[in-house]
């Protein structure tokens, strides 16, 4: 409870932010915090290890039901990436972090269960893995556009490139 409020605190105030905020914000006594975390830094820091670990963003995409429309998964895969990722940045640039250590291994291995769940079923253009790489590679583009407030592509025009290309021809 208090990590969630911690969160968007941080994303807006960066290392600022007050333990008095994330205990309003929590809906808790600021004494509270202390009896949870030795100081304001060890709150920060399990904040940012919460945050940053990918396991709930992936679990999500994971649950899916592989049966939904094409058009419902990668949408909804997108949305994902593009929210943590957007999450991500923010926060990485409102107090200064570096990005995460990720294994390759442990990356590659998501995304092959990612084009599985996109291939179910369904022949794809390209292969699974590819496609699913592709949907997070427009994600994490648009997810940099939003953390430094360049123009980016709307998320239903990006989905439906995702899906159907930008050519106007028949596949």
């Amino acid at each position: 409870m208090i990590l969630d409020a911690a969160i968007p605190l941080l994303a807006k105030h960066g290392s600022d932010v007050t333990t008095r905020q994330i205990a309003t914000a929590a809906g808790i006594a600021e004494g509270t915090v202390f009896r949870v975390f030795d100081d304001k830094a060890a709150l920060i820091e399990a904040a940012l290890e919460r945050f940053v670990d990918p396991s709930r963003m992936r679990a999500e995409i994971l649950a899916l039901d592989p049966n939904l429309p094409l058009e419902t998964l990668v949408g909804t895969i997108y949305r994902a990436f593009r929210e943590h990722t957007t999450g991500l940045l923010g926060l990485m640039a409102a107090v200064g972090m570096k990005p995460p250590k990720i294994s390759s291994e442990e990356r590659d291995a998501f995304l092959v269960r990612v084009g599985a769940l996109l291939a179910h079923g369904r022949t794809l253009r390209v292969d699974p893995t590819m496609a699913a790489r592709l949907v997070r590679m427009v994600a994490f583009a648009n997810a940099v556009d939003a953390v430094y407030k360049t123009e980016g592509v709307p998320d239903d025009v990006a989905i439906d490139s995702l899906l159907f290309g930008v050519s106007g021809r028949e596949a």
